[in-house]
Parts: C-alpha cells; structure tokens; sequence
C-alpha cells in the first residue's frame, strides 16, 4: 500500500547540523540517540534505532603514514629520513637547499569497520633546485604555521598529497563495485508523524534541493559489542524501500528530507539507511556523484629528527589540514 505523507517540523537539531568545512557531528547525534531509548518522541518501531556511533561517524577513516622525507642541502648532504632505506639524519638549525623528496602511505578504512581496508595508495612528489632552492630554517616549521606555508616545503607535502589521493580514488573505484561502493548515508533524527527527517549530509556532498531518496529500515550487525567491534553489515529489513522521500531542506552539512510514497506503514528508525533515488541533472551535465565523508584518522612518521638544540618538528597538523583542503577534489569531503 502506498500512501503520501505530509507535514511540517521544527528541527530544534538543525543547528547543530548546519555550517561549512568539518563538523564534529559526535554530541548532537548522540543525544538525539538517547531520546526515549534511541527513538524520539513520535516513533514506534520495532527495527532498533542504531547505536550512537552509526550516528556520529564519517564514512571512512584515512591514515597517512610519512615513509620518506629527504632534503638535499647544496652541499650534496641528505637530511631527513627514509624508512625502507634506513636513512636517517637530523636536520639542523637552517640548511640551504638543493632538491627535495617525498613519500606517504594512504590507506582509507569504513569507521565502522576499521580491520576493513577499502583502499591504499602511495603518494610520491619531488621537487629540483629550480623550484626548491631556498634557506631552510627548520625550526621554524614548529613554532610558525604562516613560515611553513611560505617555503617550497608546503608545495612538497601538498603535492605528495594530491598524488596519493589521487592514487587513492584510483584504487578504490578499482577495488569496490558499484553496488558495495554505492553511496548511503543515515537518519539522525525522524518525526514520523510529519513524515520529516534529517540526514547528515547537505550541499557540500553534492545533495541539491528536490533530489529523491529511498529509506530502507535496518539491522547493524557486529562481530561483537556494538560500536566496539567491526560493523559486519547494515542488513535491511525488507527488500523495497520503506519510503520514498524528496529533499526540501539543504544546508552545508544536512539536508531535511519529506516522505512523498509509501510501501510499508512501518516507521522508520534512527539509523536507517537512505540511498539515492533519483539526482535530477542540470542541462549539460550527463551524470551526477555524491561524496564521501572522510575524518583524519593517525597520521605516523611526521616528526622529523632534529640536531640537539633544536625545536621538535611535526608536520602532523600541516598534513592534516593540506589533505582536509584537498579532499573535496578526489570525491570526499571532510568531517571531524
């Protein structure tokens, strides 16, 4: 039977949901998960709501690790350190120099399933004397984020990342099909009387007013407590959609989305999950693809070995923030 569903609803959650760049999504889902048990007020069903942290996480988690970073001074001298090589040499106070290398390790796990790999790529980058011949004064890597930028340093660590995450979409389009890697996303709040609810994805993961959603009611199943052990699989309850919806509200980070068609009478849960249904397209653009949140998840090797005397040098938060900037041109978005 299929019925049409109408009605208005006040999100008192939506500010918390709304804003540009990454979110923290963490305290908001979570208190909305501990309404009446983990439905709120208006919703009876017997799917249980998801766990808390279905309703918190990114898509994926990304992990960097820095294997080889190496600076040649114009005095042919290697600084830096490489991890297959066994290289390693402390830099001092300021070198001036020739050429510079660069190699990272990517590897891009679904949160909920972190043993998972989905996929992982190296990027490289290098750069000659003619685009890094400058004065290096290391030191002032830790203490001065705008130094950092400055120097042919950044260019290095930006271009390294660009190539692995460019390797990294390679290999995962290569690695998953089009059914596993298919885009969802989840309910975070529901007013099943109004037939309204909010999911965490808005315009910056490609999501315009007026887009068509399917919601399918679901089992988290895990290998052991929930949240604490590898998601399994979000097994759906039945085998049609739950519910047709169409997106009436966009902003950054969430979109509100009305139930238009009905196959079931059965509310839908915290946690459900919604996959596209129809992505209207503009004139002269033949197909469109929604994004992927990813969170920054451990960045290794990025503390560089320093002479004695010598201010420490991490470069974790410049690699963090240069593959949050670059993200969005590889079909991901960040989220903290």
């Amino acid at each position: 039977m299929k019925t049409k569903v109408h009605g208005l609803f006040a999100i008192v959650m939506l500010a918390a949901l709304t804003g540009c760049g990454g979110v923290k999504f963490s305290s908001a889902f979570s208190a909305a998960a501990q309404v009446n048990g983990g439905q709120n007020p208006t919703q009876q069903t017997n799917t249980p709501a998801a766990p808390a942290c279905v309703l918190s996480n990114s898509d994926y988690t990304l992990d960097e690790q820095l294997q080889d970073f190496e600076i040649v001074s114009q005095t042919n001298v290697d600084f830096g350190f490489n991890l297959l090589s066994g290289l390693i040499n402390a830099f001092g106070l300021n070198i001036q120099t020739k050429s510079g290398q660069m190699t990272m390790v990517f590897t891009l796990h679904p949160t909920l399933a972190p043993e998972n790999v989905a996929a992982n790529s190296t990027g490289t980058a290098s750069m000659s004397s003619n685009s890094f011949s400058f004065n290096l004064g290391i030191w002032q890597i830790g203490v001065n984020a705008s130094y950092f930028y400055q120097t042919p340093l950044s260019t290095l660590t930006g271009n390294t990342i660009k190539n692995g995450l460019s390797n990294l979409r390679s290999n995962f389009n290569a690695n998953n099909s089009a059914s596993s890697a298919a885009w969802s996303t989840h309910v975070v709040w529901a007013d099943n009387n109004a037939g309204q609810y909010v999911i965490p994805d808005g315009s910056i993961a490609g999501i315009h007013l007026n887009d068509q959603f399917a919601f399918y009611n679901v089992q988290y199943l895990w290998q052991g407590a929930p949240c604490e052990s590898n998601l399994i699989t979000a097994k759906r309850t039945t085998l049609l959609p739950v519910a047709l919806a169409t997106v009436v509200q966009v902003d950054p980070n969430s979109a509100v989305l009305q139930i238009t068609a009905r196959n079931t009478d059965d509310p839908i849960a915290l946690g459900a999950q919604v996959v596209p249904s129809s992505l209207p397209t503009p004139v002269g653009v033949n197909v469109r693809v929604l994004s992927n949140s990813v969170q920054i998840g451990n960045i290794t090797g990025s503390s560089l070995p320093v002479q004695a005397g010598t201010p420490s040098v991490d470069l974790n938060s410049y690699l963090s923030a240069q593959t949050q900037t670059f993200l969005s041109s590889y079909n991901w978005y960040p989220r903290n």
